[in-house]
């Protein structure tokens, strides 16, 4: 509750622009939420500072971050860089990761191809706190990574999206569903009242644009460059 301008000023060693405020005030008030700010708006900084605010109160123990294999140290430095926190990588073997997840860290950093071997074998990850970047990856949501993605057992999500999902509504939907599976509803009817496809089912178009929106407004924030020049 009220997370005032001096709170999140303390929480990181770099001050939030005001729109990266607004993002983590929405995330921690929703707790499940998908940011898809344009690229360079510091989505990364918005998902740790989220994460701080969850383990300053205890809310949080332990986040797991997934995030395609190139930017997993990146992502270490930059939760080091911020936060101040320990942070364990988690990579080698099956058996070794196996033996990391057990071990405790403030923040664990996996890849997805990782995480969804891992998901295979172990049945499921469970964390209090999951972060997913670059979510637009897993926009097939029959893809083993995907499935695999829906099976991490976490109270609260922050998912991180740099490219517009406005393209294709199935790929929004797909995102969505990491966060919260009944924001769109069941994708039967999604498709039934949204896409518009022939009689051998290839898509034509798309209605009901602006109920869609207000569904995933619940969920979603998403700013652009222009929106914010002026801080």
């Amino acid at each position: 509750e009220g997370l005032s301008d001096t709170v999140l000023d303390s929480l990181l060693s770099v001050k939030l622009f005001p729109y990266q405020k607004e993002g983590v005030r929405f995330a921690v008030g929703k707790g499940r939420v998908l940011i898809a700010d344009e690229m360079g708006l510091g989505k990364t900084i918005q998902a740790i500072a989220t994460a701080e605010v969850f383990r300053v109160n205890r809310l949080v123990d332990e986040v797991l971050v997934v995030c395609p294999t190139s930017l997993k140290y990146q992502w270490k430095r930059e939760i080091e860089r911020f936060a101040g926190s320990d942070v364990l990588v988690i990579e080698g073997n099956a058996v070794k990761r196996k033996q990391l997840y057990q071990q405790h860290a403030s923040y664990k950093v996996v890849s997805y191809n990782a995480m969804s071997n891992d998901v295979k074998y172990l049945g499921k990850l469970e964390t209090d706190m999951v972060v997913m970047d670059e979510v637009q990856r897993l926009k097939n949501w029959n893809t083993q990574i995907a499935i695999a993605a829906r099976r991490i057992d976490a109270r609260y999500a922050v998912a991180l999206s740099g490219t517009p999902l406005e393209n294709k509504l199935e790929e929004l939907f797909s995102v969505m569903e990491l966060v919260d599976q009944y924001c769109l509803g069941p994708y039967y009817k999604f498709r039934q009242e949204c896409i518009v496809t022939n009689e051998t089912g290839k898509v034509l178009g798309y209605k009901n644009l602006n109920a869609v929106g207000e569904l995933a407004r619940e969920r979603l924030i998403r700013r652009r460059k222009h929106d914010v020049e002026l801080q």
